[in-house]
């Protein structure tokens, strides 16, 4: 995989650190929204996404690895978080956003960095 150009281990770490901050944040403020604190939570992920999708102007294989990514490590967990969310029930709302986004960047170093 060291053929592989691209800002990949950015987008994973982007997505580790995102999910380590909705677990902080969710544990820090238990008294405002979900909505809210999953707001903030998700803004370094998507600036990072919109300067990936602007700036960076990735091709088809790009986004196709990045597709392979986001299947392999479990998207239906983050529907269904956004789901919960969406129906006032906080209770591990953040733990499985914080576990979708560290599995999917852990999982992306891993494809991206392997031999």
């Amino acid at each position: 995989m060291n053929k592989i150009e691209g800002n990949y281990v950015g987008w994973s770490a982007v997505n580790i650190a995102t999910g380590i901050l909705i677990a902080i944040l969710g544990w820090l403020l238990p008294d405002i929204e979900s909505a809210y604190v999953l707001a903030i939570g998700l803004i370094p992920l998507g600036i990072f996404k919109f300067f990936f999708a602007r700036e960076l102007k990735p091709d088809e294989r790009e986004r196709q690895l990045l597709n392979k990514v986001y299947a392999e490590s479990g998207m239906i967990l983050f529907i269904a978080a956004w789901f919960l969310s969406l129906r006032n029930f906080p209770l591990g709302v953040y733990a499985i956003f914080s576990v979708v986004l560290i599995s999917r960047g852990g999982y992306g170093l891993y494809y991206f960095l392997k031999d």
